[in-house]
Formats: C-alpha cells, structure tokens, sequence
C-alpha cells in the first residue's frame, strides 16, 4: 500500500490531469501505463503513452501555462493548455518534483517524486 499526506482534493485532480493528458495526446491504437511505487524516502508516479510526435525541444515548454504541443489539434483534444501547468503547481505544493521525458519522440514519460513523509 502506497500513503500520500497531502491535500486528497488535489492528488486527485493531479492523477486525472496526467490520464487525461496521456488518453488526449496518445496515438491511435497506442499504449498507455500507469505505475505507483513507493520506495523507502520517496513515493513515484509515473504515466506513460505514445504519441505520434513530441520533440525533447517541447518537454522545455510542456508544464508551461497554455502551451500547447500541437496547436492545430486544439479543436481536437479540447484544453486551454493549463492542465500540465496546473499538475506540476500541484507537485510543488507537495514538495515533489515532475518531469516529462521522451526516449524516441514518439512516446512520452511523466514522472512524479514525492517526499514519502509520515503524519
């Protein structure tokens, strides 16, 4: 079992942002996973999905307010570009650090470390 002390309200609205953003960006037929995992100090999010294109030059801008990776599919997915800022807001708040990281530009890795602290 994996303990979070935080605000609940929040940690909720964090994971379905990073789903949101995966099932959003993800390309057809792709994959997407999910994995929690607590190790002793730390506790580690991470969610995972293909996508048919995202440059390590736009994993700079990606937790930015309003950027969007791919403006022309804005009528598509829908947004305001705030969701990715909004969840690393939330991390912050947390004391936890969130990163995003493409091996092959072609799939995306965000990951979530929180302080694994007790009440």
């Amino acid at each position: 079992m994996v303990s979070l002390y935080g605000d609940d309200k929040a940690i909720r609205r964090l994971v379905t942002i990073l789903l949101d953003n995966a099932v959003k960006y993800s390309d057809e037929g792709g994959e997407i996973s999910i994995r929690l995992k607590q190790e002793t100090k730390r506790i580690i999010l991470s969610v995972y999905n293909t996508t048919k294109n995202i440059s390590r030059k736009q994993l700079e801008h990606l937790f930015d307010r309003f950027y969007r990776t791919d403006s022309s599919r804005n009528s598509q997915t829908g947004g305001y570009g705030l969701g990715l800022s909004i969840a690393a807001a939330t991390v912050e708040a947390h004391k936890g650090k969130i990163t995003a990281t493409t091996e092959d530009e072609k799939s995306l890795l965000i990951t979530v470390i929180f302080p694994a602290t007790r009440k």
